[in-house]
């Protein structure tokens, strides 16, 4: 398990491209460039969505979340402790987003939420990994349907 340290900022179309302009040289490619969808699960009442936004530490996230059109699925568990940030990831046995169904995890009942869609860049500067998300569309679960209809969202964040 790494301890990370993970800083997110918003940019508009026009300061991703005054971004790239000044650190161009400096940016070196490390992976390709990849589609990731994620299946991202909470309680009936998203505790764990309510969590994020009143606590600095002691809170976890869980998705499950698929490369491209690899048929892989992994399931990841975000956790922001005291002892910092962390990612657990383990391959699953899933082969779609709809065979998984809700499950009790750390004592909550969790049922699919959201469903996110984004394309993503990763670059070395220096000893910083950085990515780069663009094209993101948001769309609740058809069991949370009055969550949010789809949306896309303009700005690129950097992280």
């Amino acid at each position: 398990m790494e301890n990370r340290k993970e800083y997110k900022f918003l940019f508009s179309n026009i300061e991703l491209f005054e971004f790239f302009n000044y650190f161009n040289n400096g940016l070196k490619v490390i992976y390709p460039q990849r589609q990731i969808s994620s299946i991202y699960f909470d309680t009936v009442n998203f505790t764990l969505f309510k969590n994020s936004l009143l606590n600095d530490v002691d809170k976890f996230k869980l998705r499950f979340r698929k490369y491209d059109n690899n048929k892989l699925i992994f399931q990841e568990q975000k956790i922001n402790s005291k002892y910092g940030k962390f990612k657990i990831t383990n391959l699953t046995k899933y082969k779609k987003f709809d065979e998984i169904q809700s499950f009790t995890f750390k004592n909550y009942l969790l049922d699919k939420s959201l469903k996110v869609i984004y394309d993503r860049k990763y670059f070395q500067f220096k000893n910083v990994r950085i990515t780069l998300d663009s094209n993101l569309s948001f769309e609740s679960t058809p069991n949370r349907d009055k969550l949010c209809k789809k949306k896309y969202f303009t700005q690129n964040i950097i992280e």
